[in-house]
């Protein structure tokens, strides 16, 4: 009786043990995604094309990090999905004629959503026709 139960307390003890390792790699692993939207939100440009973007993000390797294709004049940047996908941020590129114009983040659902910490919209021309989204 002893015997099992003192097996008992060490499998939950492991099992807690690794619970809060994979915790930590999870909040880890945010961050680092959110420092590397940061830098990539400081190095686009305005008139960046689309093909200035993409070998930016080549040159950077950033893995946590995933370029979309260009659709309706904008650019996705999506961070690779967490435990709670619907806080990751997406890096929203716009474009106008080919040249960027501006550079946001938004929670992944959503681009009305601008999430606590993250950089400040960056706006330099003409918006994309119809755009979608909100400024905070």
């Amino acid at each position: 009786m002893r015997l099992a139960q003192r097996r008992n307390g060490l499998i939950l003890a492991s099992a807690l043990g690794l619970l809060g390792v994979l915790v930590l790699a999870h909040i880890i692993q945010v961050a680092r995604a959110r420092s590397e939207v940061r830098a990539l939100t400081e190095l686009v440009r305005p008139g960046d094309t689309p093909q200035q973007v993409s070998d930016l993000f080549r040159a950077n390797a950033w893995g946590h990090l995933t370029l979309g294709t260009a659709v309706n004049g904008v650019i996705p940047v999506s961070s690779h999905p967490g435990w709670m996908p619907s806080q990751n941020w997406v890096v929203w590129i716009s474009t106008v004629d080919g040249k960027a114009t501006a550079v946001r983040v938004r929670l992944s659902d959503g681009t009305h959503w601008h999430p606590k910490g993250a950089p400040p919209d960056r706006v330099w021309g003409r918006e994309p026709r119809g755009s979608y989204f909100v400024s905070p």
